[in-house]
């Protein structure tokens, strides 16, 4: 009996977060974001002409307010879209009339903040924010932080644009609904 309870919850609790992971991607449910491998939100990353050509996950982490972002050919953000060292990410918030740039931590490593290099090859997929001790995050600070956003850069003459999701502290949809 009791083997037989906990596939079932497990099966119930596995397509609610399937939902979930669909939101981010743009489609009706009621949540806004989606388990990633960072626990950051996921959105489709789009070329000039609107196709899809990947995804980014943005992480907030609201006791600072500072940001990750992570750049991916694929969904599961697995498999690392390389863009150079000097690359500049921008995240625009349209409704709060601000913007933040994301680079690189350093061009050795660029380590993530669980120490993980993310350099290979001359290139990365991971940024951030702040970079500078001049940078403010104070506006992104606590845990109800909520705002639409794009994330934004220009590569070869070209500019790629994720869709608009809404951005939340990593640790926010936790107190949202249980899993």
């Amino acid at each position: 009996m009791f083997p037989r309870l906990f596939a079932a919850v497990a099966l119930l609790l596995f397509a609610r977060c399937s939902g979930e992971q669909e939101t981010a991607l743009g489609n009706d449910h009621d949540h806004d974001h989606a388990h990633s491998l960072h626990d950051g939100v996921v959105a489709k990353l789009n070329d000039p002409d609107g196709k899809a050509v990947g995804y980014v996950e943005l992480k907030l982490h609201d006791d600072k307010g500072d940001l990750e972002c992570w750049l991916a050919k694929d969904e599961d953000i697995r498999q690392a879209m390389a863009l150079p060292l000097d690359q500049i990410i921008h995240v625009r918030f349209p409704v709060l009339d601000k913007s933040v740039t994301l680079a690189v931590r350093n061009a050795d490593q660029n380590e993530d903040e669980d120490g993980e290099g993310n350099v290979t090859d001359g290139k990365t997929h991971y940024f951030i924010y702040p970079t500078k001790e001049e940078q403010d995050a104070s506006w992104l600070m606590g845990e109800d932080f909520s705002s639409n956003c794009t994330v934004q850069f220009e590569l070869g003459g070209k500019s790629y644009t994720s869709e608009e999701f809404t951005l939340v502290p990593h640790g926010a949809h936790d107190h949202e609904h249980d899993h």
